[in-house]
């Protein structure tokens, strides 16, 4: 069976990128599938194991999304007629779906509300949401939702038909490369973020989570925040000029030595459909601190595995309790360790998609 995923890139850095390659492989390797990955923009990251990577480019129109999806389908309507099933996982790859004459699933990974943007941005995405839900999800023959919170999000038509299944958090090897803190030669607590920052990405917040750290850090001498990030050179400045430690563009493979060298995992974000890194820290027993937001309540175990806060405030008094406690970050990283390991295996992702998969056929 011949199944492709279409995507907009192949990434370092993107959790969308990622979660494509995870599932793409074990479909490959385990489910028996003869996988490809159709996407617009590449780099080496992921150079596909048991899957074929097949870089296809279309056109974008600045000026109309719509044009955007005609050109991508005029791009890929011959390319994607040699497979049996399509999987679509971003825009404007869903429309194209819709067009192909053949069975294909929607992963719907959810729209950045608009209200985080202006002008062109914003627009646009009014415009995937209404491609999304309302042209294209409604011809699918399955719409998957990463989260339960996406799922609400959906049109009540679909809501009902749509299936929850959570990505996988074992990608990462539990061993570190390097000790993080005798390499920078950080003294006292290391305070974790990984994810984009404000310049392309408002809704990560990163000023109050700036903000924050630097009311610890006064009162607890030595605390040092470590930015994990892609973000242009005027944002790193930006960022490394509160002291906070930036690492631009971290490899995969070094990415098990961030995790395990942190002692606390903080993330200021105002939306997120799922939010992987925040469980890729659970999974390497990181007590953390975010807002109760999007899917946070599903991948949090508020006062177990972390804290969920409502506001700036309680969000501070969170992280302060943690750093003042190493008995508490130690017991709340631990029962993280636990709950992301038993509840988010890649395998039972696999296994999921492999089985409607061959129900399609």
């Amino acid at each position: 069976m011949r199944v492709c995923f279409l995507t907009e890139r192949m990434l370092l850095g993107y959790g969308v990128d990622l979660f494509v390659d995870r599932l793409a492989e074990g479909l490959s390797r385990e489910g028996g599938f003869e996988t490809t990955v159709c996407c617009n923009v590449h780099d080496d990251t992921f150079l596909g194991q048991s899957y074929e990577i097949h870089h296809e480019r279309y056109k974008r129109s600045l000026l109309s999304p719509r044009r955007t999806e005609e050109n991508a389908w005029n791009a890929l309507r011959s390319f994607v007629e040699d497979f049996d099933v399509v999987l679509a996982c971003t825009f404007p790859y869903y429309y194209v779906a819709s067009r192909a004459g053949k069975p294909w699933i929607a992963i719907d990974f959810g729209v950045v509300p608009p209200r985080f943007y202006r002008g062109r941005v914003r627009r646009e995405l009014e415009y995937h949401k209404r491609s999304h839900y309302i042209q294209c999800y409604p011809e699918a023959s399955e719409v998957i939702c990463i989260s339960d919170y996406l799922r609400q999000q959906l049109p009540e038509n679909l809501r009902k038909s749509a299936r929850v299944i959570y990505p996988g958090v074992d990608h990462y090897p539990r061993s570190s490369l390097c000790d993080i803190k005798k390499l920078f030669n950080i003294k006292g607590l290391l305070l974790m973020y990984a994810g984009r920052s404000m310049d392309f990405s408002p809704y990560k917040n990163t000023s109050s989570l700036l903000r924050v750290v630097r009311e610890i850090q006064d009162s607890s001498e030595g605390a040092r925040l470590l930015i994990s990030t892609s973000c242009g050179g005027e944002e790193k400045s930006r960022l490394e000029q509160t002291g906070a430690l930036v690492l631009n563009g971290v490899t995969m493979e070094f990415m098990p030595s961030i995790y395990d060298s942190a002692d606390i995992y903080l993330t200021a974000t105002q939306w997120e459909g799922f939010d992987l890194p925040l469980l890729e820290a659970s999974y390497f027993g990181l007590p953390v601190v975010a807002y109760k937001i999007g899917a946070h309540p599903e991948i949090v175990q508020d006062g177990r595995t972390g804290y969920l806060a409502l506001n700036e405030e309680e969000f501070a008094a969170y992280v302060s309790k943690l750093v003042a406690d190493p008995e508490l970050r130690s017991e709340l990283g631990s029962n993280g360790r636990q709950f992301a390991a038993s509840n988010f295996p890649w395998s039972k992702a696999i296994d999921q998609y492999a089985k409607i998969l061959s129900d399609l056929k």
